[in-house]
């Protein structure tokens, strides 16, 4: 399962199929998505939670040459395009044919990244499933982690949620003085943090995790 790699980018890989259901397919002359994440499209019987479920399985069994690829491949396919491209960028990657479906490593490991992760279905099972009520988030003080993906790291930091990005940021350089403040970019819910938004208006509640990235 996960994606097939190599760490010659002349070998073809034959990747075994990822079962996301039963009447998966593929269709021919359509795409989906936009950008980075432009792939074929795709249909199949199943719900959006069941989706996100398959998508949990395939990367937990995702078979990367090493940590930092991993997490850089994940976060991309889970951004925004215009944010994809941007972590792909930082982490050195190469895209084959401009998308993801093949991404090329600074290292020469080959990874295909299927459509079903890159983009949902032309109809999920039921179209008509009511939309999930926006949690309302109030200002508080939340303790944050704030995950780095060019070392094996972990930050907690405390910090009210009504502060800005930029604060965070300057909290972050407190502690952590191999990189300047000026070369951290944060991300969360696979967008940028903009300097001078507050966190809680991206939603952003205790035990929340946000990724650190270090400005190329």
């Amino acid at each position: 399962m996960g994606c097939g790699t190599s760490s010659n980018t002349n070998v073809e890989i034959n990747q075994p199929k990822f079962s996301v259901a039963k009447d998966y397919v593929e269709i021919e002359g359509k795409t989906s998505g936009e950008g980075v994440k432009l792939t074929k499209a795709w249909e199949a019987t199943l719900t959006p939670s069941a989706l996100q479920a398959k998508r949990n399985e395939f990367w937990q069994t995702f078979r990367g040459h090493n940590r930092s690829s991993c997490l850089y491949l994940r976060q991309a396919a889970e951004a925004e395009p215009s944010s994809a491209k941007l972590i792909l960028e930082m982490g050195g990657f190469a895209l084959e044919n401009g998308t993801m479906a093949v991404c090329l490593s600074p290292n020469g490991h080959r990874y295909e990244i299927p459509p079903f992760i890159l983009s949902d279905p032309v109809r999920f099972k039921d179209p008509n499933m009511p939309l999930i009520t926006k949690k309302v988030i109030h200002e508080s003080v939340v303790k944050l982690k704030l995950r780095t993906v060019f070392t094996v790291k972990e930050d907690e930091i405390q910090i009210n949620n009504g502060c800005t990005a930029k604060e965070l940021k300057d909290l972050y350089f407190n502690t952590n003085k191999d990189i300047e403040v000026n070369e951290i970019r944060l991300f969360f819910g696979g967008k940028e943090l903009v300097d001078n938004r507050s966190l809680i208006s991206y939603s952003i509640e205790s035990g929340m995790v946000i990724l650190v990235y270090k400005k190329s």
